[in-house]
């Protein structure tokens, strides 16, 4: 029998591991592939937790392969280059010879080669993060099959910072520039018009080599895996009766009135017969949430963070997480408050009240059109829709709604594209002979 097709998979933190995780199920579903999820986590303990999360247990059981830096790397020299890592930053000079001096390439493409025959390595957006840049550009230059897969509807999850008073304040367009990416790919999946039409200007490929599909993440046969495997969240102290309310955070970065979600939260706080569970946005550095940072801009987010922790340490109705269970939290909750973030969409499938509080943030998502009922403008109307929760009244959309809402986010063209369909146009179709990968060089060589 001939070696299986080796898919690669580069994974960064836990949003890459939402997308890229139903599209590596279904490999490990289709006969003859096999995949390697690599791993570039920069400290032990965040490895470690990364390793542990319920789907990375899921896909390896499944007959995926995990590996990480430390797995070529002896123990010393790998602390000592992650230091560099975090030193330097991005794609250094220093740290590609000093890859290219202890061998780290061949010992990567020996690995892999004991798994099958690589035909394709896929990374989630664009980043500059050094390892994943230079071993991207090592497979283009070896006519292997490059995939940038795309996050999210840039079209519906858009978050422009036009105000002060900020979890962190906007940079000042004049002193920011834009940076050509550093990586060449062969093809660009889009989740719709809007980032298809952006193609040329990353400079990553020709514009016809970019896929428009829907996102595998939220296939249903995948949210109903999902929900299968998700670890059960418990409250143990929750009294009989009492409604759960699961607020997802937003990213630190993005544009969050900070003073206006902290009172929400202590208002919601003081109500009987309420579980309040706070959880941190996956993308939130862990480094944020000690007690001190090296980074000063940072300290805003940091000091967020510890009013949270200490106002749930006084609070027994109160939780605050770092779970990246997000699913299991979502079973867990009668009620979901959020502000922006795309993994709202599994709510919405999953049936979930929701409420949107569109307040926190001085932005007007294109989402906000779907859904009539589901906006809290003020604390005044999210403690009525509370009591309304008590009550077993409350209604946050109409289905008809919640279906515009999944087309609108979820479907290309009105339809959903299958986790099969998907697999089968980006990674079993041969559609780049050797001819055309050399073509898409020699242009993306050019530009």
């Amino acid at each position: 029998m001939s070696a299986p097709d080796l898919h690669i998979f580069c994974i960064r933190h836990n949003n890459d591991l939402d997308c890229l995780a139903p599209i590596v199920d279904q490999l490990l579903h289709t006969h003859n592939q096999s995949v390697l999820m690599f791993c570039t986590v920069y400290k032990k303990s965040n490895l470690q937790v990364f390793k542990e999360d319920f789907r990375i247990q899921y896909l390896i059981a499944q007959g995926a392969h995990f590996c990480d830096l430390s797995t070529f790397l002896p123990s010393g020299l790998y602390r000592y280059l992650m230091r560099k890592c975090h030193q330097v930053k991005k794609c250094h000079p220093f740290l590609q010879k000093a890859y290219e001096h202890i061998g780290l390439f061949e010992a990567f493409d020996a690995y892999c080669l004991k798994l099958g025959q690589p035909v394709t390595v896929t990374r989630d957006h664009y980043s500059a993060t050094d390892v994943f840049t230079l071993i991207y550009n090592r497979f283009f230059s070896r006519k292997i099959k490059t995939i940038m897969s795309s996050h999210a509807s840039m079209k519906n999850f858009s978050n422009i910072c036009i105000s002060d008073g900020l979890l962190e304040r906007p940079k000042d367009p004049s002193q920011s520039h834009t940076t050509q990416p550093t990586h060449r790919v062969h093809t660009r999946i889009c989740n719709d018009h809007v980032e298809t039409s952006t193609g040329p200007i990353t400079h990553c490929m020709p514009l016809h080599h970019a896929h428009q599909l829907s996102p595998p993440r939220l296939a249903p046969d995948w949210l109903k895996t999902l929900q299968c495997i998700a670890p059960l969240v418990s409250t143990p102290n929750t009294a009989s009766g009492t409604k759960k309310i699961l607020l997802l955070l937003a990213k630190p970065n993005q544009n969050y009135f900070t003073e206006e979600i902290f009172r929400i939260i202590a208002t919601i706080a003081r109500i009987s017969n309420i579980h309040l569970m706070i959880q941190r946005h996956p993308r939130t550095s862990p480094s944020i949430m000690r007690p001190h940072h090296r980074f000063s801009k940072q300290s805003k987010a940091r000091k967020f963070f510890n009013r949270l922790k200490q106002l749930a340490k006084h609070n027994d109705n109160l939780t605050f997480t770092t779970s990246n269970n997000t699913v299991g939290l979502m079973d867990w909750s009668d009620l979901i408050l959020f502000s922006n973030t795309s993994v709202i969409i599994h709510a919405i499938a999953s049936h979930k009240p929701v409420l949107h509080l569109r307040r926190v943030q001085n932005n007007t998502n294109a989402f906000e059109a779907y859904m009539h009922n589901w906006h809290v403008d003020s604390r005044d109307e999210l403690l009525m829709k509370i009591e309304h929760l008590k009550q077993g009244t409350l209604t946050t959309y109409s289905e008809q709604e919640r279906l515009n809402t999944l087309n609108a986010l979820g479907n290309i063209h009105g339809q959903h594209h299958s986790r099969a369909r998907y697999v089968k146009t980006v990674y079993l179709d041969h559609a780049f002979s050797l001819n055309t990968l050399q073509t898409a060089i020699e242009k993306s060589v050019l530009q």
